[in-house]
């Protein structure tokens, strides 16, 4: 959360942009959220 936090501080993401927590797989009691971005790339 506390990235997700940063990055939207640096205008790069908004609170609400990331996915819902789930469980990390390979470490338990973890959680982790993927942020996708795309950009257009002229």
């Amino acid at each position: 959360m506390g990235t997700i936090q940063v990055l939207h501080q640096l205008g790069y993401a908004q609170v609400g942009d990331g996915r819902p927590l789930l469980p990390s797989p390979t470490n338990p009691g973890e959680v982790m959220s993927v942020l996708v971005r795309q950009i257009v790339v002229q």
